[in-house]
């Protein structure tokens, strides 16, 4: 394909309160800055710039929340939207040496050229229903949250710490904790529900492995789906942010063992607290934590090992279709073995 045959590139710097763009095809740049993040500005941009979904992608930094909106927008017009990391736009820019100026604008043309250059792979729009559950499991977290608060302030007051005896403090943040609990159940009722209506057979499946209760199964669901959009298992970890970190440059101290971090916080969260029920109660993830321990590995290491081995179960049930069972043997669906 000829350069000139290539789509041009639109990219958006996302905040509170505006929507930074450039416009760019190869050689020329066209910005503009809107000052509001409001569905109808989507129009107000398809306008200006004169753009159509034949000939134009779009390209957003995952901003938290704020990109969600022009986000959907974009797509339901019928555009090819990419949603990036943005480290890899970052990477890009220093890589490139476009951080001698840092401004909305200039992240906006920096967007651009990102994705002209690396014509990264558009983003799928959620159904409905996971993004309800994604939300529910945003509310569970924040709960969560609150209630390790609440206890390490119970735990001062039981030590008094500050200096006063107050039951009736003590008896508060017991009932604030009991309520928290009480409300997580319920979320997780509703987040069963909804992944037994719209997807019974996936969900039946991730449920079926030992250790992945509702909360975690609507994770995979919200995040992977049934895993066809990725090829093999460490993209799966990767995306999770679950893969190992490696330190290592010449005759330099390899310092390999911790994990990447650089991925989805929440599913990276609840396979970790997965792995800790797995340990105990599914023989090939319990088999790989006493193996690790036994060879001197901390507790932490095992664990996330185990978080990947659950990853990887969860995705081999999704690709063959099939149930968890007690003498399952995963089977990489990405590598063909010889002998």
């Amino acid at each position: 394909m000829k350069k000139t045959d290539r789509p041009t590139y639109l990219g958006i710097d996302v905040s509170k309160e505006s929507l930074d763009c450039c416009l760019y095809n190869g050689t020329e740049h066209k910005t503009r800055s809107f000052n509001s993040n409001k569905l109808s500005t989507v129009q107000k941009i398809i306008t200006h710039f004169k753009i159509s979904p034949d000939s134009c992608r779009v390209v957003l930094e995952a901003t938290g929340v704020y990109h969600s909106a022009a986000f959907v927008e974009f797509v339901s017009r019928g555009f090819d939207v990419a949603v990036e990391n943005p480290l890899r736009i970052h990477s890009f820019a220093t890589m490139k040496n476009l951080l001698r100026t840092k401004t909305d604008p200039v992240d906006a043309r920096t967007i651009a050229e990102y994705g002209f250059t690396n014509e990264p792979v558009s983003t799928k729009l959620k159904e409905a229903y996971q993004c309800e559950v994604q939300a529910k499991l945003k509310l569970i977290g924040f709960f969560k949250k609150h209630i390790t608060q609440n206890r390490n302030y119970l735990e001062a007051l039981n030590n008094n710490s500050f200096e006063c005896n107050a039951p009736s403090l003590i008896a508060h943040v017991k009932n604030e904790i009991n309520h928290l609990n009480v409300a997580i159940k319920e979320i997780n009722r509703d987040i069963e529900k909804i992944l037994t209506k719209h997807c019974p057979e996936l969900y039946k499946q991730y449920k079926s492995i030992p250790g992945i209760g509702s909360a975690v199964a609507g994770a995979i669901i919200c995040f992977y789906g049934d895993f066809s959009g990725f090829s093999d298992s460490n993209k799966a970890a990767a995306f999770a942010g679950l893969c190992p970190k490696v330190c290592k440059s010449g005759s330099s101290v390899d310092k390999s063992g911790s994990i990447s971090k650089k991925g989805n916080s929440m599913l990276r969260t609840l396979f970790y607290m997965a792995a800790l029920s797995a340990s105990r109660c599914n023989d090939a993830c319990q088999e790989t934590y006493l193996r690790l321990r036994q060879a001197g590995k901390p507790a932490k290491v095992a664990l996330i090992a185990v978080a990947n081995k659950l990853l990887r179960q969860a995705r081999a049930l999704a690709r063959k279709g099939e149930s968890f069972t007690e003498n399952y043997k995963e089977i990489s669906l990405c590598r063909a073995k010889t002998t």
